[in-house]
């Protein structure tokens, strides 16, 4: 099936990384320090949400004075410097490698800022398979505007219909479906969004339907792709 697509995108945070605790953890460390306690907020409050978006959501509870800039960076680098504590989702390393070997461009993209994301592909040791990244310092509206999947595929020269876009939220899913992608949904927001590729309880289903019986060992249950 994967002679279907050129190139595939891949959003990063919940897809190929568990670094949603480490991002929630990171937001409570420092809207602590700034006196706004936000552990009754559930985590899954700001799934696929930018960290902009996060600030808009939050920032009547932080100090006037309170650079939205210099709450970013302290958000970051707390992420950054406890990155190794993010588990890697189970088959991601394996497929990313696989599809390479079969030829097919790669790149990363984020609503997480370069430096994120670029921690997060360290752990994974995957970073030399991406043709490049387009994350959130790096356009003008994150996701779920159209925009840094359609700058994706104009980088990528490549139309969008023979880009696959794997995602695992439904911000990121409406990203890359209004920019005319088709789209992979993985984990567990596979029962609920847009998905024109499919749903897939996991990368592990989502590389046997891709790749089928050539899915290097970890990628070959036999599982039905969702659709």
């Amino acid at each position: 099936m994967t002679e279907r697509f050129k190139a595939i995108a891949w959003d990063v945070d919940g897809t190929l990384v568990d670094s949603e605790p480490l991002h929630y953890q990171a937001l409570v460390d420092v809207c602590g320090r700034y006196g706004y306690r936000i552990n009754g907020i559930d985590e899954e409050t700001f799934l696929g949400v930018s960290i902009t978006d996060v600030w808009e959501h939050i920032r009547d509870n932080l100090p006037e004075d309170l650079l939205r800039e210099d709450w970013l960076v302290a958000i970051d680098r707390y992420y950054v410097e406890h990155s190794r504590t993010i588990g890697v989702q189970k088959g991601a390393a394996e497929l990313i490698e696989r599809s390479a070997r079969a030829g097919i461009r790669q790149v990363c993209v984020s609503n997480s800022n370069r430096e994120v994301v670029e921690a997060n592909l360290a752990v994974m040791g995957v970073a030399q398979h991406m043709e490049f990244l387009v994350c959130l310092d790096e356009v003008t509206n994150g996701k779920p505007a159209p925009e840094p999947y359609a700058l994706a595929c104009r980088k990528l020269g490549i139309a969008p219909r023979d880009v696959l876009a794997v995602e695992d939220s439904r911000t990121g899913a409406a990203s890359a479906l209004a920019a005319g992608l088709p789209v992979a949904i993985v984990g567990s927001m596979a029962s609920s969004g847009a998905a024109t590729f499919g749903r897939f309880v996991s990368l592990v289903e989502l590389g046997y339907a891709l790749f089928g019986a050539s899915a290097p060992k970890g990628l070959r249950e036999p599982v039905s792709a969702g659709q």
